[in-house]
């Protein structure tokens, strides 16, 4: 195929109103299949999906969207090729990793992970087996931030208060 299948873990608000309307408008990504506990979430998620590509046709290639409850069954999807994680922050580690470990990509949003010990355990699987991962660090070079900070580089809203690390730290 010329395009990366996805599933999408967590259909909360930035899960659909950020990820997954970001992706459907990718012409080289296909979404086919959806996750959440709340079948709520999970129901409105599908809807948007469903309906973007009922629009836009596919040429003919949109076969439906599965949905599921349960993580592990995007994760073990062979036409999966790539998997969103927008969970709720406690839970980006284990559909993250075993994602990697079974051959897929990741996009994760953040944190992505609780301790410095998970942090290293998905930094050496995503080594170990190859894969792509990337984390959604999208602020950073988002126009508005940028201009925020040139704001203050430049002295524009005045002097900022340094805080007690910078003082300590010489920064």
């Amino acid at each position: 195929s010329n395009r990366i299948t996805l599933g999408f873990v967590g259909t909360g608000s930035h899960g659909t109103g950020v990820n997954l309307k970001s992706f459907l408008h990718h012409s080289d990504a296909q979404v086919v299949a959806l996750c959440d506990v709340d079948a709520k979430r999970l129901n409105s998620a599908h809807q948007i999906v469903v309906k973007h590509y009922g629009q836009k046709a596919r040429g003919g290639t949109f076969k439906g969207c599965f949905t599921t409850g349960d993580w592990r069954e995007i994760v073990a999807r062979d036409d999966v090729d790539a998997v969103v994680v927008s969970t709720p922050d406690h839970w980006h580690v284990l559909p993250s990793l075993a994602a990697v470990r079974s051959g897929k990509d990741v996009v994760c949003e953040k944190p992505l992970t609780l301790t410095v010990h998970e942090g290293r355990v998905l930094s050496d699987a995503v080594r170990r087996y190859g894969r792509v991962f990337q984390t959604s660090t999208e602020n950073r070079s988002k126009h508005n931030f940028l201009r925020a900070c040139e704001l203050v580089r430049n002295g524009r809203v005045g002097k900022l208060p340094y805080s007690e690390l910078d003082v300590r730290y010489g920064n």
